[in-house]
């Protein structure tokens, strides 16, 4: 499935939060008002608290909880299921198995994918215990590598692993195409076409896992069907050649993306050892080549369980008779006690400078540690981004890129990589030389200093705010993003209502809050710089 990197172009909470509440509006009041951008606080809120009124929340007995919101736009319904279950969840010795799980809930059950389970049974749980046994021939192998230079006695044992590696990969080839007699592959994805799906597709993230579709409202019982199997049956079919996949990805990921992999460097620098956001979703190499079964379906078992997870949908259907639908397909999962969460290190808030070696253009990233939403700063920060670098007439925009000629884009990021902890706020910048870092960063703290030391402008927050605004009109009927935002604020933060108070809470802010959260968030001492640079200069120093 194509995987989404949460991580926009543009502010992110702003953009999303305010589309999907706006889109809930269209009908019977923004049809009475003259502009979008005319629409004052008061009268948002009121909307607000009336929308409130038509949404239900469920818990079942089993701890599911169950968001519904009736829209009649069109008869289709959007279907999201989260599970507080990502990266952040993963041991040292696991490291991408969220990723890759989600992968693996593609492949069927018991019941999908399978033309006779009893009889594919036999070679799923054979290939399993050779693959347990290749892993242990070529950590071996790795580990007497890695031991370089190899003594004779290592050279000969190297040659005997070499040779029960080969031949155990010959009997996994030949055992898997045997196997295939019984196996459908994507039969779920033919089931949801047959029954005109939209949409159907999965994401990771450091804090959890999505699974979504869109469905006409009369096909709403193949979604229970499939999805409460899925929770229920999952056998993890085909594991060994998905990771082969998955290192692939990974390896494409990164080789096509510097930026990616600079990301990933800062979050290793950033965050001390033992973090949970330490490490990035797809995981390192050496952790995904040696990712199993057994190390997944635990990850399954311990956090995707009822009691762990939210669904919301959103569209044109009959309330009562859903929620019979979901009791019925979703009540008899039994819930589980989910793996504890232990408190994170504590994050160094010193200034550093990370660098990557690496051909393409030239990019700085300059970072700051800040609190997660829903923390009052977290808001601010986010216009504060808006107001530095979100187009044309922002603050950086118009220092580096039209006055001084330094960069040829510039862009903010807010709360990478994730809600559950403290998270970082980050500026991004295309520069046009290497040798322009220095100046361009200084440029970056000048204007922070100048907020830091003045505030900012009156029209400067109402310009973001209303252009926020007039940009996400076009996301107003989307039934999927308000199921993604209704079931994401309820997973990450407890309730479905966060995703109506940080809208107020963006509105009430006033240009005099900037200084002080700038002063105490944003200083050049608290500054984390990374760097690409052009593989040449590898071996001076930085």
């Amino acid at each position: 499935m194509n995987k989404k990197m949460k991580m926009k172009t543009r502010s992110r909470k702003l953009y999303t939060l305010i589309a999907g509440l706006t889109s809930l509006v269209l009908t019977g009041f923004l049809a009475t008002q003259p502009l979008f951008s005319d629409v004052h606080a008061r009268e948002m809120n009121a909307v607000f608290d009336q929308l409130q009124g038509r949404i239900q929340k469920i818990t079942l007995p089993n701890g599911l909880r169950l968001i519904l919101l009736q829209q009649h736009y069109a008869p289709t319904v959007a279907a999201y299921i989260k599970f507080q279950a990502g990266s952040a969840d993963e041991t040292p010795s696991s490291f991408g198995v969220a990723h890759m799980l989600e992968h693996m809930l593609f492949k069927g059950t018991r019941l999908v994918g399978t033309r006779d389970w009893s009889r594919e049974s036999k070679y799923h749980w054979q290939s399993i215990a050779w693959m347990r046994e290749l892993d242990q021939y070529r950590h071996k192998r790795d580990t007497i590598l890695a031991q370089s230079p190899a003594t004779n006695e290592q050279t000969g044992e190297l040659a005997g692993l070499d040779q029960h590696i080969r031949t155990l990969e010959r009997r996994l080839a030949q055992l898997q195409q045997q196997s295939r007699i019984y196996v459908i592959p994507e039969e779920d994805s033919q089931l949801y076409s047959m029954h005109g799906q939209k949409g159907y597709n999965a994401y990771t993230m450091s804090d959890l896992t999505n699974y979504q579709i869109e469905l006409p409202s009369n096909r709403l019982e193949v979604w229970a069907r499939i999805e409460s199997d899925r929770l229920e049956n999952a056998v993890l079919r085909d594991f060994y050649p998905e990771r082969n996949v998955v290192a692939s990805e990974r390896r494409m990921r990164f080789s096509n993306s510097p930026v990616r992999a600079l990301f990933e460097q800062m979050l290793e620098q950033v965050y001390p050892t033992g973090h949970p956001y330490a490490h990035s979703v797809i995981g390192p190499m050496p952790s995904i080549q040696y990712l199993n079964y057994d190390k997944a379906m635990r990850f399954y078992r311990d956090y995707y369980a009822p009691n762990n997870s939210v669904i919301a949908l959103v569209g044109e259907f009959n309330q009562p008779a859903t929620i019979e639908l979901v009791r019925r397909y979703f009540g008899k999962l039994e819930a589980r006690t989910v793996a504890p969460r232990g408190k994170p290190p504590a994050v160094d808030r010193r200034a550093r400078q990370i660098t990557m070696h690496h051909p393409g253009q030239p990019v700085l990233v300059l970072a700051w540690l800040k609190p997660p939403m829903p923390d009052p700063a977290d808001a601010t920060i986010e216009l504060l981004g808006e107001i530095l670098a979100d187009g044309r007439e922002s603050r950086l925009y118009q220092r580096l890129v039209v006055q001084e000629k330094l960069a040829s884009a510039v862009s903010a990021y807010n709360g990478y990589p994730g809600e559950r902890y403290t998270n970082l706020f980050l500026i991004q910048i295309q520069s046009l030389q290497y040798e322009n870092y220095d100046q361009i960063a200084a440029v970056v703290q000048q204007e922070i200093d100048r907020i830091r030391s003045s505030g900012v402008q009156k029209e400067e927050v109402e310009r973001v705010r209303q252009k926020a605004k007039a940009e996400l009109i076009y996301q107003l009927r989307s039934n999927s993003f308000l199921a993604d935002q209704l079931s994401y604020s309820e997973i990450q933060f407890g309730d479905y209502k966060t995703f109506f108070s940080y809208y107020s809470q963006i509105d009430r802010i006033q240009p005099e809050s900037f200084s002080a959260i700038a002063t105490r968030y944003l200083s050049g001492e608290q500054r984390i710089e990374g760097r690409i640079l052009p593989p040449e200069k590898q071996n001076e120093s930085h």
